[in-house]
């Protein structure tokens, strides 16, 4: 078994999306998770530019790395960045991607590695939440209302008994 097999086969079945870009944006390399995450096929990505899977902007606005040529990142230099993989489809799937550069030793830009995974789950989750942490805030505006109303009609019975009784005395 030689090691080209072994990192090929690593490649093609690790979990998280992998894809090897060259130093002018080019996809060199995918995975199959990455195939399955698009819904594109080997041939529609293999030497395209890596656009043709990422929008133009992340989903903070930011615009996501594209190629070396861009930002000269050190030997080892790597960047985290949130952004949405664009699906055959067309739909955008929200994603966690590590950009690596990828540097000879003279550190002439050799491409990228793009680690990305899928944040779909992570979304559904945080979007759930913030509509329980809606609900909740309306619900205790709702009971501090009904609360104070309580509060307010003690205190005019309270009051009005103490009146009553000082016209007792």
């Amino acid at each position: 078994l030689s090691l080209a097999a072994v990192a090929n086969e690593m490649v093609s079945t690790i979990s998280d999306s992998l894809i090897l870009v060259d130093p002018v944006g080019r996809i060199q390399e995918i995975n199959n998770a990455t195939l399955e995450l698009t819904g594109f096929d080997r041939v529609d990505l293999i030497g395209r530019p890596v656009e043709t899977i990422l929008p133009a902007r992340s989903a903070t606005g930011e615009t996501p790395p594209v190629s070396p040529s861009e930002e000269v990142r050190p030997l080892g230099g790597s960047r985290d960045v949130e952004t949405r993989y664009l699906t055959k489809s067309g739909d955008h799937v929200p994603v966690s991607v590590s950009v690596s550069s990828l540097r000879a030793r003279d550190r002439a830009p050799l491409g990228e590695v793009w680690v990305g995974r899928d944040l779909s789950e992570r979304k559904v989750a945080e979007e759930r939440l913030r509509a329980a942490y809606d609900e909740l805030e309306d619900r205790v505006k709702a009971r501090t209302i009904e609360l104070t109303k309580t509060y307010e009609a003690l205190k005019e019975q309270t009051d009005e008994r103490n009146r009553l009784e000082e016209q007792l005395i």
